[in-house]
């Protein structure tokens, strides 16, 4: 399609001064509010730097107002769209009219009713937010108060019930909800995230499930009065009828993480240890233990060595053997599984992502025997760094015998907590937003 243009808006010489709109940059609901938000907030600056001078704050106020309005209207239509996408996974909530309403005042109702019925998590935040949402509808409900003088149709003059509005005061209050805002969308952003993974039922969300495992009995005494008395203590507190205290079960103690909350362990059935160990015995013939141990700075090569060339091709013979051993031992899924180990633990965000990414890893390495299967063997051997994200993997994984079994084959249990850093300060984190 081709661009339109005229002579007030168009492109210029001057590169820098462009401004990408449309489908150019493809901005969005939050670029525009963010747009509105920075707008007010320079606004307020210039005032306040030549204090109301040059920049006349009975002037200024109209438009300060109007953007600060309209940053937090779109900001609230991006919430509604958040709990709209939320609520698929839960429960659905009413459609709302984003084009046809500018009324403040109705989309807050709407996100303070239906917000809280998505996810428990959001409670904190609109009860904070609260009171600002209404200020500023008190001030502006429909977008018309800062810009127009008088009302259109009974031509009624705007504002005279506040007669003085003080910048000062309004820079730090819309920079406190601004605030509030930015933690609003953060969470839908990661309750987003969180859901797409899965572990959730009608009732409880991924978050209240390991609330569950944390108060559940251990999974050697279900079936006993032990456990019948918890299920009714686990009713009464979630609200949860026997069909629903059910599906928690079923999928606690299916989960590599919430599992280990009832003293199970979830185990990785596409390798045995001792695949894994021909895995890390031939990773060792490559790489030396000790600076896993003691790491120091980098090697450097002198390229001018006459031993250089002698050293490398016996590297590249002992290298081959290595390679040559493992990939003689090692079955496609169990490679996979190597290969997902050593990537998950780039992200480590959620364990249900180990899953698929051993998917996507099965079609990489393909069969057994295969050019695909070797070099996928070659890849991984090679990387300095596999010993540390396997075990970070592990780790995260609850894959307690495994970890412990490696450090003690490689005499590496009195550095474990730093080899495990990654890991162990994600699950720290986790664990304290269960308190």
């Amino acid at each position: 399609m081709p661009r339109k243009q005229n002579k007030s808006f168009r492109g210029g010489h001057l590169g820098w001064a462009n401004a990408c709109v449309g489908d150019n940059g493809a901005p969005g609901i939050m670029d525009y509010a963010d747009g509105f938000s920075e707008s007010a907030k320079l606004l307020i600056e210039q005032v306040l730097a030549t204090r109301a001078v040059t920049y006349p704050v009975d002037k200024f106020i109209y438009p300060i107002c109007f953007s600060i309005r309209h940053a937090v209207e779109l900001k609230l239509k991006k919430a509604v769209d958040d709990l709209t996408a939320l609520s698929k996974y839960q429960r659905p909530i009413p459609e709302f009219d984003k084009v046809g309403t500018h009324s403040l005042l109705l989309v807050w109702r709407y996100i303070h009713e239906h917000a809280r019925r998505v996810d428990a998590r959001f409670i904190t935040l609109i009860d904070e937010m609260d009171e600002y949402i209404r200020d500023i509808a008190e001030a502006d409900e429909t977008g018309q108060t800062f810009r127009y003088p008088n009302e259109l149709l009974t031509d009624k003059k705007h504002l005279v019930e506040f007669a003085i509005i003080n910048v000062v005061v309004l820079y730090k209050r819309f920079g406190e909800l601004e605030e509030l805002l930015q933690k609003f969308y953060s969470l839908s952003t990661v309750l987003i995230d969180e859901y797409e993974q899965g572990s959730y039922t009608s009732k409880l969300s991924r978050h209240q499930l390991f609330k569950v495992g944390i108060d559940l009995t251990d999974r050697d005494k279900w079936g006993t009065d032990e456990f019948k008395a918890n299920k009714q203590f686990l009713q009464e507190k979630y609200g949860l009828s026997s069909r629903d205290h059910c599906k928690a079960l079923v999928i606690i103690q299916n989960h590599y993480e919430m599992s280990g909350l009832i003293n199970q362990q979830k185990q990785i059935d596409t390798i045995s240890f001792e695949k894994l160990l021909v895995f890390f015995d031939g990773w060792a013939e490559l790489h030396d233990i000790e600076k896993i141990k003691f790491p120091g700075d980098p090697t450097i090569i002198n390229l001018d060595s006459e031993d250089l060339l002698d050293e490398w091709m016996s590297s590249m013979k002992s290298d081959k053997a290595a390679y040559d051993k493992v990939a003689a031992a090692l079955e496609a899924s169990e490679m996979a599984t190597i290969q997902t180990l050593f990537y998950f633990a780039r992200s480590m965000r959620y364990s249900e992502q180990f899953q698929s990414l051993f998917e996507i890893y099965s079609e990489e390495v393909g069969d057994t025997g295969t050019e695909a299967f070797r070099q996928s063997v070659m890849h991984i051997l090679d990387k300095t760094n596999a010993l540390e994200n396997i075990l970070n993997s592990l780790n995260m994984l609850n894959q307690d015998e495994m970890v412990n079994r490696i450090l003690d084959r490689y005499t590496l249990q009195a550095y474990r907590d730093r080899l495990m850093a990654d890991s162990n300060a994600i699950k720290a984190r986790r664990d304290s937003l269960l308190k």
